[in-house]
């Protein structure tokens, strides 16, 4: 069984199919990647978002802490109690100034103040609201950082976010003395009910949650089904102490499936796109490749196709068309079916035609014979046949030379050619005379014998009348270098159908005819079965 070809119109086809597949998948591709990254630069944006109202709320509170501290160091009751050592009214002014300020100060939750001495010995201390197991409710590290500075730097407010007691609580450590230091004022405040106002400002529903897990906050708007919130529907923000401890969890809850069905819109458009602009691609890119490759190179099989159907088609040149490599083949392809056009003629005329007087030879005349009388007895039209043999040649050839002899057979068939008439004209075996003369031929058997087809002679006297020119013409003198001749010539004359009805005994009778005018020196004769009889009983006296 034979294997299905595989053609370079298949391999281009195939390669623009694969690569129409592979820019959709990287559409499809593209689209789901934007679609993420879009949805986690969402949810990035919205935890910096978040990341900064904490720290403006944060901010607000260190001043604040410190705007309170101050008002409360600069009062006379509070400087006066701290100098004299007076602490337990220094304790009375701390838990009445919490007390003022809880109430005056809603989003300003103070849990605690406390007053230490230069040497960080507790002097008093107010606090409320959380209850917190501590020994002191103030974050550590402030107070260790404190401890080991020196000289302008111990006159520095310190605030930090400490961890105290599992709760996210901001400290900050005001000095007392200006420059001649006595002491400090820790302000600790708890930044929950602030950090709850963002709510408004964002926008969004919010549920924080401590670090042992436990829900502190959850906004009435949050969703009930919060379990069931997609990662895109849902952002969190830990919020780290200074040390990098987990202070507090911020999640911020919002609706993101407007965003999703416009982001399966977009993401659908540009998928629609990519398949139009690839197809449109596909077919400009083919239509190219098949005007620039495929088609040269079907008319390039085409013709080929052809030279090896019909020999007659070596020579037709194609169009030169197409990409620069096709367009050389092309011309490649033409130059060499011209050469072997000429080759095929060079050969055929070798093959066909006698290389002395170029006429056709007898192979050629056995051919053209064979087809007129197929044809012609098929239509039963007639036609005459000359057999004709020069007399005194082959004295002169060998006397004179082979050379004068050739080109006395020259002569001889240039004076043929201008004897016959136009229908009875010789063939020469080149592309001008096939063209012009399908059907007449004069040719050269061998030797000094020669044949012709006449067409046009439906009868005996049509036959006789270019037997006779032809005789009168060999009768007028002859030149050749310096040598003057007279010769003859014998022709025996057929018709088809009347004297034969196929090649071979068309030949048979002519033959005859001309032995018969050449031994009685008649120039032409008609054939007559009676010459047969005689020819062969001479050729009975030769052989005995």
């Amino acid at each position: 069984m034979k294997k299905p070809a595989i053609t370079i119109k298949m391999i281009l086809e195939l390669t623009l199919l694969f690569m129409g597949l592979v820019g959709l998948i990287l559409a499809l591709v593209s689209g789901s990647l934007y679609h993420s990254m879009t949805l986690a630069s969402q949810q990035q944006a919205l935890q910096e978002l978040v990341q900064l109202k904490v720290d403006a709320r944060l901010s607000d509170l260190e001043l604040e802490s410190r705007k309170q501290g101050a008002t409360l160091l600069n009062s006379n009751g509070f400087r006066d109690a701290f100098e004299k050592n007076n602490y337990p009214t220094l304790k009375k002014i701390l838990q009445q100034e919490l007390k003022d300020l809880n109430q005056q100060k809603k989003d300003l939750n103070i849990i605690n103040i406390t007053v230490y001495s230069r040497n960080f010995n507790t002097v008093a201390e107010a606090s409320q609201g959380l209850a917190l197991e501590l020994p002191y409710p103030v974050c550590g590290s402030v107070l260790n950082r404190a401890r080991i500075r020196t000289g302008l730097q111990s006159t520095q407010i310190i605030s930090e976010l400490c961890m105290i007691d599992q709760h996210a609580l901001r400290t900050t450590l005001l000095p007392l003395g200006g420059y001649s230091l006595t002491g400090y004022m820790a302000v600790v405040v708890d930044p929950h009910d602030s950090l709850i106002q963002m709510e408004q400002s964002l926008g969004l529903p919010l549920r924080f949650t401590q670090p042992d897990g436990n829900v502190s906050y959850q906004s009435d708007l949050w969703p009930k089904n919060a379990l069931l919130l997609d990662e895109g529907d849902k952002a969190e923000l830990t919020i780290k102490t200074s040390e990098g401890e987990t202070g507090l969890k911020i999640a911020m809850a919002h609706q993101s499936s407007r965003l999703t069905n416009e982001l399966s819109q977009t993401r659908l458009i540009l998928i629609l796109a990519a398949c139009v602009t690839t197809l449109f691609a596909i077919v400009v890119a083919w239509w190219v490749i098949r005007r620039t490759t495929v088609m040269p190179l079907q008319r390039l099989t085409s013709q080929l196709n052809r030279v090896q159907q019909d020999q007659t088609e070596i020579g037709r040149q194609i169009k030169v068309a197409g990409t620069s490599e096709i367009t050389e083949l092309t011309q490649g392809f033409n130059s060499m079916t011209k050469k072997l056009q000429s080759m095929y003629l060079k050969l055929e005329e070798l093959a066909y035609t006698d290389a002395l007087t170029r006429l056709p030879n007898r192979y050629q005349l056995n051919q053209r014979l064979e087809g007129f009388t197929s044809n012609q007895r098929r239509g039963q039209h007639s036609f005459g046949f000359l057999l004709m043999d020069l007399d005194r040649f082959k004295t002169i050839n060998d006397t004179l030379g082979h050379h004068v002899g050739d080109q006395l057979l020259q002569q001889v068939s240039i004076r043929m050619q201008e004897v016959l008439r136009d229908s009875d004209v010789v063939t020469r075996l080149d592309q001008a005379s096939r063209s012009a003369f399908e059907d007449d031929m004069v040719a050269r058997l061998g030797g000094d014998e020669f044949a012709a087809i006449l067409p046009d002679a439906k009868n005996r006297e049509q036959a006789e009348t270019v037997a006779k020119k032809l005789n009168d013409a060999m009768q007028q003198e002859f030149s050749v270098e310096t040598h003057r001749f007279n010769i003859g010539i014998s022709i025996g004359i057929v018709v088809f159908p009347d004297d034969g009805e196929d090649m071979h005994t068309l030949m048979r009778k002519a033959d005859v005819a001309m032995y018969y005018a050449k031994k009685h020196r008649l120039g032409f004769v008609y054939y007559d079965d009676s010459q047969t009889a005689e020819v062969l009983q001479e050729s009975k006296r030769a052989i005995s």
